[in-house]
């Protein structure tokens, strides 16, 4: 087995699993399933589009590509050990090598 890039070592979404373990979403799925969603709410949403399209001044593409940077950032606070431990279980499973 390879190793594993450090990004794949933080959870984005977590909750108590069968047995006292942890069921978890990992963090980069995470970013990048909301950042779908926006951009399917995009493509479905010309008023909201619109509206960002004329608030930048930025063509449309390029204010769909900011929209969706942003939002793929949402959680970026997510990588920070104090809230990683929220959920202790899901952070050991995914930093074996470190505990």
């Amino acid at each position: 087995m390879g190793v594993v890039p450090d990004y794949f070592r933080y959870w984005g979404k977590a909750k108590p699993g069968e047995n006292g373990g942890a069921s978890y979403h990992l963090l980069p799925y995470h970013c990048l399933d909301v950042a779908a969603v926006a951009a399917c709410w995009w493509k479905r949403s010309p008023a909201i589009s619109g509206q960002f399209t004329r608030i930048t001044g930025l063509p449309e593409e390029q204010a769909r590509a900011w929209v969706l940077f942003f939002i793929a950032l949402h959680d970026y606070g997510k990588f920070d050990i104090r809230f990683q431990l929220k959920a202790r279980s899901a952070w050991q499973d995914l930093n074996t090598d470190v505990v």
